[in-house]
């Protein structure tokens, strides 16, 4: 496949950020934001009466540099509150404590694969959807041509969690964000993900073009300790650690097995 410039996502090894007010942010405070955190709903308004940050820096589990971004549900009046990340900012609140967050940002190259380091850790859950009855993680990244959102035509994605039946992202075709969806890869964690030492693993995430023709406009990138969070299901204290995430262009820099 042939790509075009190498583009590297900004602060990817979470060095950066800044404290306002209550809130931490994932960047300086002399940068642009290129990622956020529900942070700002969980220490703002009414849920600053019992939330906290959820997505900190870490100097716990490290690959390179000071810190990692640690990634920890929290249970915020009564409501799961998924330690998460995305590119994007966070919107605002409605219904007081349901998210609406918008996400991606410009972006004109196609990836072959994220390629980074996790360490997850999650606690007992009870849902459907978890038959072990343990919580996940999830990370996802996708390049797309995503026209705007109805809601805010300024974001790609705008993610309502007051509105799961038609506000959510879905990767599948035959709705806004699956359509709009060039390439796309995920990867769940299940049980303890750790590498040697107890340490962060290594991780890549393989990304699958539905098309070759399409030019991508946006990208968006989101992990969350808590798979379904965006449903409110998880577990308090599951817990998420990222460390330098980088995309690949060349196949060279892939995996044999996904060469």
């Amino acid at each position: 496949m042939t790509t075009e410039e190498a583009l590297a996502l900004p602060n990817s090894s979470f060095e950066n950020w800044h404290q306002d007010g209550n809130t931490w942010y994932v960047f300086g405070s002399e940068e642009a934001m290129f990622w956020d955190s529900g942070n700002k709903g969980a220490t703002t308004g009414v849920a600053a009466l019992l939330g906290s940050n959820m997505t900190t820096r870490s100097s716990d589990y490290v690959h390179s540099g000071n810190y990692s971004a640690c990634l920890k549900t929290d249970v915020v009046m009564s409501t799961v509150a998924a330690g998460n990340l995305f590119i994007g900012e966070f919107l605002g609140t409605e219904q007081t404590t349901k998210g609406i967050l918008g996400w991606g940002r410009p972006w004109s190259v196609r990836p072959l694969a994220l390629h980074g380091y996790v360490k997850y850790s999650p606690q007992a859950v009870q849902d459907s959807r978890l038959p072990d009855g343990q919580d996940e993680g999830i990370i996802y990244v996708a390049v797309g041509d995503w026209a705007g959102a109805a809601y805010n035509p300024a974001w790609p994605i705008v993610i309502r969690t007051a509105k799961p039946d038609t506000d959510l992202f879905n990767p599948d075709e035959g709705c806004y964000t699956g359509d709009g969806i060039i390439a796309y890869g995920a990867k769940v964690l299940k049980g303890e993900v750790k590498g040697s030492n107890d340490g962060l693993m290594e991780f890549v995430i393989p990304l699958e073009y539905r098309s070759m023709t399409r030019v991508p406009t946006a990208i968006i990138l989101v992990a969350s300790a808590s798979r379904y969070g965006d449903y409110y299901v998880g577990a308090k204290n599951s817990t998420m650690w990222l460390d330098d995430l980088e995309l690949i262009y060349e196949e060279s820099k892939l995996p044999e097995n996904l060469r």
